[in-house]
């Protein structure tokens, strides 16, 4: 009689835990749509500081979508940044999103950021921020 050959068991999949996968809410730069008047700051160097601040900004889109689970759009927001790169003044500008608490969350998040010092004088940046699920 001859032996069945026995099946080997297929690999386990890849560990996910090495990078993960950009499933969940994402909140987008719109870096190409930005607004500077004043003093000036790179796309690069405004890319490299709102993309440290992107966890937090995707916790208030995560925390309003557990009330709101359809919510996305775009908020519109405004904010100084001084000649030694701390913010002020952040607000909403404008945007399709009217969620109070995602506004406030976000406003705060901005607020905290560290910027590179802009040349000569502070700057008045003007930014959409984009909100949606992927």
């Amino acid at each position: 009689t001859t032996a069945t050959p026995t099946k080997t068991p297929a690999p386990p999949p890849p560990a996910e835990s090495e990078k993960p996968a950009t499933k969940g809410p994402v909140v987008r730069p719109l870096i190409e749509l930005v607004n500077q008047r004043g003093g000036k700051l790179t796309a690069p160097q405004l890319m490299a500081a709102l993309e440290k601040a992107a966890p937090k900004l995707e916790q208030c889109y995560t925390e309003a979508l557990e009330k709101k689970p359809r919510l996305k759009g775009r908020l519109i927001l405004a904010w100084t940044v001084r000649p030694n790169g701390k913010v002020a003044g952040a607000k909403k500008q404008g945007g399709t999103i009217k969620d109070v608490e995602l506004t406030r969350c976000t406003v705060d998040v901005i607020s905290g950021i560290r910027f590179p010092k802009p040349k000569k004088q502070a700057v008045l940046i003007r930014l959409p921020l984009e909100y949606r699920k992927s």
